[in-house]
């Protein structure tokens, strides 16, 4: 669903951008091949859209599989080929989302126990390094802004209100260096602390809970939702059974 959506929010700007640029086509065979759709989609961009988009819903309404695992995969290569001039992160992490998802295929019950857990094994096997990978996103970008001195320093943020391209005008964030460095430290401090209190039964909750409003923030500071919603969704991949169960309690308590 959010790939249909965010196919409808860029077919216009997309359509207008990829008219203006050149599809330099692969030596290698395979990679040309891989990304066929997206060359060809340079003279049928609404042909290709709106295959996209009817792809995308037959594999909302059918059993998730291997087999559609690997043309939602494909698909979201070819957009991110067609879109490349103006993709941004949540574009890599929905690649990195759509990659792994091809391992996490539902399955019914066979009388062959090996292959069941063979079946199982590659399902958890998937969904543990989708997890490690979303951690990696924020241990690595941690690392970077603990080595800058414009984050250390808060300059950062000072930076980013300035950013008039990005920065929400409607927000008024005053330049004060004492609440920069403060949220340029919980910054660090929170991408810093994901990748370890996220495995923890006690944290999982409380640090899933935060990284939605820290998410929510940089959507609406930043004007950057597409971003914001994606990791957002990533978040599912985190959440156990016995986590719905203690939200779902938490609702019923309120």
């Amino acid at each position: 669903m959010y790939t249909i959506i965010k196919i409808m929010l860029l077919w216009n700007v997309s359509s207008n951008i990829i008219s203006l640029q050149e599809f330099v086509p692969s030596p290698s065979l395979i990679i040309s091949t891989l990304f066929f759709p997206a060359q060809w989609a340079t003279e049928h961009i609404f042909i290709f859209y709106s295959i996209c988009i009817a792809v995308l819903i037959i594999i909302l309404f059918v059993r998730w599989n291997h087999v559609s695992g690997i043309v939602f995969f494909f698909l979201v290569l070819n957009l991110f080929r067609v879109n490349v001039s103006i993709a941004n992160g949540s574009d890599y992490v929905l690649i990195m989302l759509s990659f792994w998802a091809i391992g996490m295929a539902f399955w019914p019950i066979l009388e062959n126990k090996k292959w069941n857990t063979l079946l199982i094994l590659f399902f958890n096997a998937a969904v543990f390094l989708c997890q490690l990978q979303i951690a990696f996103i924020y241990l690595v970008s941690g690392i970077d802004k603990l080595k800058s001195e414009i984050w250390r320093s808060g300059d950062a943020i000072s930076y980013i209100a300035h950013l008039d391209f990005f920065y929400n005008p409607n927000i008024a964030l005053p330049d004060n260096h004492f609440l920069n460095l403060t949220l340029s430290w919980i910054t660090i401090v929170f991408e810093l602390a994901f990748p370890i209190l996220i495995w923890m039964k006690k944290t999982r909750l409380v640090m899933l809970s935060i990284g939605v409003i820290f998410h929510l923030v940089i959507w609406f500071v930043l004007s950057i939702p597409d971003f914001g919603l994606m990791m957002i969704v990533s978040y599912l991949i985190f959440m156990k059974d016995s986590d719905f169960k203690r939200v779902k309690g938490m609702k019923l308590q309120s």
